[in-house]
Protein backbone atom coordinates (compact mmCIF):
# COMPACT_ATOMS: atom_id res chain seq x y z
CA UNK A 1 0.00 0.00 0.00
CA UNK A 2 1.10 3.58 -0.60
CA UNK A 3 1.90 5.74 2.42
CA UNK A 4 -1.24 7.82 1.92
CA UNK A 5 -3.43 4.70 1.92
CA UNK A 6 -1.68 3.27 4.98
CA UNK A 7 -2.24 6.54 6.84
CA UNK A 8 -5.94 6.50 5.91
CA UNK A 9 -6.38 2.89 7.02
CA UNK A 10 -4.54 3.39 10.30
CA UNK A 11 -6.48 6.58 11.06
CA UNK A 12 -9.77 4.77 10.51
CA UNK A 13 -8.70 1.81 12.66
CA UNK A 14 -7.61 4.12 15.48
CA UNK A 15 -10.86 6.07 15.33
CA UNK A 16 -12.86 2.86 15.55
CA UNK A 17 -10.59 1.57 18.36
CA UNK A 18 -9.57 -1.39 16.21
CA UNK A 19 -6.01 -0.35 17.01
CA UNK A 20 -5.25 0.56 20.60
CA UNK A 21 -2.00 1.50 22.29
CA UNK A 22 -1.28 1.35 26.00
CA UNK A 23 2.26 1.36 27.37
CA UNK A 24 1.39 1.39 31.06
CA UNK A 25 -1.09 -1.51 30.75
CA UNK A 26 0.15 -3.42 27.69
CA UNK A 27 -1.76 -6.23 26.07
CA UNK A 28 -0.96 -9.91 26.38
CA UNK A 29 -1.63 -11.56 23.03
CA UNK A 30 -2.54 -15.21 22.69
CA UNK A 31 0.79 -15.82 20.95
CA UNK A 32 2.33 -15.06 24.35
CA UNK A 33 3.96 -11.72 23.56
CA UNK A 34 3.42 -8.59 25.63
CA UNK A 35 2.61 -5.70 23.31
CA UNK A 36 1.81 -2.01 23.80
CA UNK A 37 -0.29 -2.14 20.63
CA UNK A 38 -3.36 -4.27 19.99
CA UNK A 39 -4.75 -4.69 16.49
CA UNK A 40 -8.24 -6.09 15.96
CA UNK A 41 -7.92 -6.34 12.18
CA UNK A 42 -10.41 -9.20 11.89
CA UNK A 43 -13.18 -6.80 12.98
CA UNK A 44 -12.62 -4.69 9.84
CA UNK A 45 -15.14 -6.92 8.07
CA UNK A 46 -17.83 -5.08 10.04
CA UNK A 47 -16.96 -1.68 8.52
CA UNK A 48 -17.86 -1.53 4.79
CA UNK A 49 -15.92 1.64 3.93
CA UNK A 50 -12.50 0.50 5.12
CA UNK A 51 -13.25 -3.16 4.39
CA UNK A 52 -13.51 -2.42 0.67
CA UNK A 53 -10.26 -0.44 0.67
CA UNK A 54 -8.35 -3.25 2.35
CA UNK A 55 -10.02 -5.87 0.15
CA UNK A 56 -8.92 -4.13 -3.04
CA UNK A 57 -5.39 -3.49 -1.76
CA UNK A 58 -5.02 -7.10 -0.60
CA UNK A 59 -6.37 -8.43 -3.91
CA UNK A 60 -3.88 -6.27 -5.81
CA UNK A 61 -1.07 -7.52 -3.58
CA UNK A 62 -2.04 -11.13 -4.30
CA UNK A 63 -2.10 -10.46 -8.05
CA UNK A 64 1.37 -8.93 -7.86
CA UNK A 65 2.63 -12.11 -6.23
CA UNK A 66 1.59 -14.34 -9.14
CA UNK A 67 -1.21 -16.47 -10.53
CA UNK A 68 -3.19 -18.62 -8.12
CA UNK A 69 -5.88 -21.28 -8.44
CA UNK A 70 -7.28 -20.92 -4.95
CA UNK A 71 -7.47 -18.55 -1.97
CA UNK A 72 -7.43 -20.12 1.49
CA UNK A 73 -8.29 -18.53 4.84
CA UNK A 74 -6.86 -19.74 8.13
CA UNK A 75 -8.30 -19.57 11.66
CA UNK A 76 -9.89 -17.37 12.16
CA UNK A 77 -9.03 -13.88 11.02
CA UNK A 78 -8.12 -15.17 7.58
CA UNK A 79 -11.61 -16.47 6.86
CA UNK A 80 -13.23 -13.10 6.16
CA UNK A 81 -10.33 -11.54 4.29
CA UNK A 82 -9.66 -14.68 2.29
CA UNK A 83 -13.27 -14.83 1.13
CA UNK A 84 -13.23 -11.12 0.21
CA UNK A 85 -10.08 -11.55 -1.89
CA UNK A 86 -11.38 -14.71 -3.56
CA UNK A 87 -14.60 -12.92 -4.48
CA UNK A 88 -12.74 -9.89 -5.86
CA UNK A 89 -10.45 -12.09 -7.99
CA UNK A 90 -13.23 -14.53 -8.95
CA UNK A 91 -11.28 -17.48 -7.52
CA UNK A 92 -12.39 -20.53 -5.53
CA UNK A 93 -12.17 -20.24 -1.75
CA UNK A 94 -11.38 -22.74 0.97
CA UNK A 95 -10.70 -22.48 4.65
CA UNK A 96 -8.93 -24.72 7.09
CA UNK A 97 -10.18 -25.44 10.59
CA UNK A 98 -7.88 -25.62 13.60
CA UNK A 99 -8.84 -29.26 14.01
CA UNK A 100 -10.72 -31.88 12.02
CA UNK A 101 -14.47 -31.86 12.65
CA UNK A 102 -15.67 -34.59 15.00
CA UNK A 103 -19.04 -34.91 13.26
CA UNK A 104 -20.60 -34.97 9.78
CA UNK A 105 -18.00 -35.56 7.05
CA UNK A 106 -15.18 -34.93 9.57
CA UNK A 107 -13.34 -32.48 7.36
CA UNK A 108 -10.60 -30.08 8.31
CA UNK A 109 -10.57 -28.28 4.94
CA UNK A 110 -13.87 -26.77 3.80
CA UNK A 111 -14.86 -25.31 0.44
CA UNK A 112 -12.79 -26.55 -2.49
CA UNK A 113 -10.97 -29.36 -0.69
CA UNK A 114 -9.00 -30.90 -3.57
CA UNK A 115 -5.69 -29.03 -3.18
CA UNK A 116 -3.47 -31.36 -5.21
CA UNK A 117 -1.39 -29.48 -7.80
CA UNK A 118 -3.15 -26.21 -6.95
CA UNK A 119 -1.34 -22.87 -6.65
CA UNK A 120 -2.62 -21.60 -3.32
CA UNK A 121 -2.55 -18.19 -1.67
CA UNK A 122 -3.06 -18.41 2.10
CA UNK A 123 -4.54 -15.28 3.71
CA UNK A 124 -4.56 -14.18 7.35
CA UNK A 125 -5.36 -10.96 9.21
CA UNK A 126 -2.45 -10.35 11.61
CA UNK A 127 1.00 -11.87 11.99
CA UNK A 128 2.75 -11.90 15.35
CA UNK A 129 4.85 -15.06 15.77
CA UNK A 130 3.13 -16.83 12.87
CA UNK A 131 2.34 -19.92 14.95
CA UNK A 132 -1.20 -20.52 13.67
CA UNK A 133 -0.28 -19.54 10.12
CA UNK A 134 2.65 -21.94 9.81
CA UNK A 135 0.72 -24.75 11.50
CA UNK A 136 -2.07 -24.34 8.95
CA UNK A 137 0.36 -24.20 6.03
CA UNK A 138 2.06 -27.42 7.16
CA UNK A 139 -1.34 -29.11 7.04
CA UNK A 140 -2.12 -27.61 3.61
CA UNK A 141 1.19 -28.88 2.24
CA UNK A 142 0.15 -32.43 3.17
CA UNK A 143 -2.39 -32.19 0.32
CA UNK A 144 0.42 -31.84 -2.27
CA UNK A 145 -0.35 -28.42 -3.77
CA UNK A 146 1.86 -27.14 -6.59
CA UNK A 147 2.70 -23.95 -4.71
CA UNK A 148 1.80 -22.21 -1.45
CA UNK A 149 2.29 -18.50 -0.77
CA UNK A 150 1.14 -16.34 2.12
CA UNK A 151 -0.11 -12.80 2.69
CA UNK A 152 -1.54 -11.05 5.76
CA UNK A 153 -3.15 -7.66 6.21
CA UNK A 154 -0.88 -6.55 9.07
CA UNK A 155 2.43 -7.78 10.47
CA UNK A 156 4.23 -7.00 13.70
CA UNK A 157 7.46 -7.99 11.89
CA UNK A 158 8.87 -10.21 14.61
CA UNK A 159 12.10 -12.13 14.07
CA UNK A 160 10.48 -15.23 15.57
CA UNK A 161 7.79 -15.03 12.87
CA UNK A 162 10.40 -15.07 10.09
CA UNK A 163 12.15 -18.00 11.79
CA UNK A 164 8.87 -19.95 11.85
CA UNK A 165 8.17 -19.29 8.18
CA UNK A 166 11.74 -20.15 7.20
CA UNK A 167 11.20 -23.61 8.68
CA UNK A 168 8.40 -24.25 6.17
CA UNK A 169 10.21 -22.68 3.21
CA UNK A 170 7.86 -19.72 2.69
CA UNK A 171 8.51 -15.97 2.67
CA UNK A 172 5.60 -14.16 4.38
CA UNK A 173 4.14 -11.05 2.76
CA UNK A 174 1.98 -8.38 4.38
CA UNK A 175 -0.07 -5.43 3.21
CA UNK A 176 1.01 -3.27 6.16
CA UNK A 177 4.33 -3.95 7.88
CA UNK A 178 4.79 -2.26 11.21
CA UNK A 179 8.48 -1.57 10.57
CA UNK A 180 7.72 0.22 7.27
CA UNK A 181 5.14 2.67 8.62
CA UNK A 182 6.88 6.03 8.19
CA UNK A 183 7.74 8.23 11.15
CA UNK A 184 5.74 11.03 9.52
CA UNK A 185 2.59 8.90 9.59
CA UNK A 186 3.20 7.79 13.17
CA UNK A 187 3.80 11.36 14.36
CA UNK A 188 0.46 12.41 12.85
CA UNK A 189 -1.44 9.55 14.47
CA UNK A 190 -0.06 9.16 17.97
CA UNK A 191 0.51 11.36 20.99
CA UNK A 192 4.22 11.94 21.78
CA UNK A 193 4.18 9.69 24.85
CA UNK A 194 2.48 6.86 22.90
CA UNK A 195 4.81 7.37 19.94
CA UNK A 196 7.90 6.84 22.09
CA UNK A 197 6.51 3.56 23.42
CA UNK A 198 5.54 2.40 19.94
CA UNK A 199 8.92 3.24 18.39
CA UNK A 200 10.70 1.28 21.12
CA UNK A 201 8.45 -1.69 20.43
CA UNK A 202 8.99 -1.50 16.67
CA UNK A 203 12.78 -1.62 17.15
CA UNK A 204 12.62 -5.08 18.73
CA UNK A 205 9.10 -6.50 19.20
CA UNK A 206 10.44 -9.93 20.19
CA UNK A 207 12.20 -8.56 23.26
CA UNK A 208 10.16 -5.49 24.22
CA UNK A 209 9.20 -5.39 27.88
CA UNK A 210 6.84 -2.94 29.60
CA UNK A 211 7.66 -1.18 32.81
CA UNK A 212 4.99 -3.19 34.64
CA UNK A 213 4.32 -6.68 33.30
CA UNK A 214 2.14 -7.93 36.17
CA UNK A 215 -0.57 -5.41 35.39
CA UNK A 216 -0.77 -6.32 31.69
CA UNK A 217 -4.25 -6.20 30.24
CA UNK A 218 -5.09 -9.52 28.65
CA UNK A 219 -7.13 -9.43 25.44
CA UNK A 220 -8.59 -12.76 24.43
CA UNK A 221 -7.60 -13.80 20.90
CA UNK A 222 -8.70 -17.44 20.97
CA UNK A 223 -7.02 -18.54 17.75
CA UNK A 224 -3.87 -16.48 17.92
CA UNK A 225 -1.65 -15.49 15.05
Amino acid sequence: MHAKDIAEVLTYLLNQKLIQINGSEPFKLSSGIISPIYTSIKDVVGYPQIRRKIKLALANKVQEMGDFDLIMGIPMGGYGFGLLVADELDLPFSYIREETKKHGLQKQIQGLDDLKNKKIMVVDDVLTKGTTSTKSIRRIKEENPAKVDFCSVFSYEMKSMYDNFKEIGITPNSLIRMDLITLEILEDLFKPEDLEILLNFIKDPDNWTPKIINDSKEIEQPYGC
